[in-house]
C-alpha cells in the first residue's frame, strides 16, 4: 500500500523553500560544532536540510523512501532508520530533524538505541514544539477512521526529549524561530469539526489505515476562523554530546 512518505515530492531548491523550512535549516546550521566533519541524516526526506548541509560537510542521507531520495543531493541511501547499516562511531553527528514524532514507541527505542552507537560525538534533533497532534488529524472519507494528516504519532516537550539520551548530555537548546502566532485550541477545534481539519495551507495525505489518497485544499478554510491567536514556538532544536 502506497503510505504517505511515499507521496511525490517538490524537490524545492534552497531558494525556494518557505520561511519554515529556512528557520529550522539556520537554527540546525547555528547548532552544528566547529569540530563535526562527518554527517548522517536519518530520515532525510527530499532533502531539504541535508542537500545545503552537504556544501559544508560530508553529509551521507538515509530514507525508506525512493520517491523521496529522487532529490537529495547528497550521497543517499535507502534504509529503515531502526536498521541503518553503518558501525558504531561511524559519524561525528547524527541528525534526527522532523523524524521521530512519527515513530511508534518500540521503532522509537530502536531508533534511539542505533542512533546513539553511530554517533562517535553528538546528536541533533529537530522536532515540533509541545504540539497537541489531535489538533491537525482528519477523518478518513474512506474507511472513517481519524489520523494526523502528516502521520505524527507522538509529541514531544524539550524535558521528554532529555529522558530517551541518558548517555548523552545536553550542550544547546533553541527555537528555530522567533514567536510566531498560533491558533487558540477552540478555534482549531472548530476548524475540525466544521471543515475536518485544522490548517489552512493545501496538501495531500494518505490514509494509514486504508490507503485512501486524500487532497485537502486552503480554500476549504475562510479566514475568519484565524482571528484569534496566541504567541508560541513551532519547533526546537537540541544539541546531545556523548559523555564519555
Amino acid at each position: 500500500m502506497l503510505t504517505y512518505y511515499d507521496l511525490p515530492r517538490d524537490g524545492k531548491s534552497a531558494a525556494e523553500i518557505g520561511d519554515h523550512e529556512v528557520s529550522r535549516l539556520n537554527a540546525i546550521n547555528l547548532t552544528i560544532p566547529d569540530d563535526v566533519k562527518t554527517v548522517l541524516d536519518v530520515g532525510c526526506g527530499d532533502g531539504i536540510i541535508c542537500n545545503p548541509l552537504a556544501k559544508r560537510f560530508d553529509v551521507v542521507a538515509i530514507d525508506f523512501s525512493i520517491e523521496a531520495l529522487i532529490h537529495v543531493q547528497a550521497k543517499k541511501l535507502q534504509a529503515a532508520a531502526e536498521n541503518l547499516p553503518f558501525k558504531k562511531g561511524t559519524f561525528d553527528l547524527i541528525l534526527l530533524s522532523d523524524i521521530l514524532e512519527h515513530l511508534s514507541d518500540e521503532l522509537l527505542s530502536r531508533v534511539i538505541s542505533q542512533v546513539q552507537a553511530l554517533s562517535s560525538k553528538y546528536i541533533l534533533i529537530n522536532v515540533p514544539n509541545n504540539e497537541d497532534i489531535t489538533l491537525n488529524t482528519t477523518k478518513c472519507p474512506g474507511c472513517g477512521e481519524v489520523f494526523h494528516l502528516n502521520w505524527h504519532a507522538r509529541s514531544f516537550t524539550k524535558d521528554s526529549i532529555l529522558e530517551i539520551f541518558p548517555n548523552f548530555e545536553l550542550l544547546d537548546f533553541k527555537y528555530c524561530e522567533p514567536p510566531r502566532f498560533k491558533l487558540h485550541d477552540l478555534t482549531m477545534r472548530l476548524k475540525q469539526i466544521v471543515f475536518n481539519r485544522s490548517e489552512r495551507r493545501p496538501m495531500r495525505t494518505i490514509c494509514p489505515f486504508c490507503g485512501y489518497n486524500l487532497f485537502i485544499s486552503a480554500n476549504k478554510i475562510p479566514s475568519s476562523f484565524n482571528s484569534l491567536f496566541r504567541q508560541d514556538f513551532s519547533e526546537m532544536v537540541l544539541l546531545f554530546r556523548k559523555v564519555r
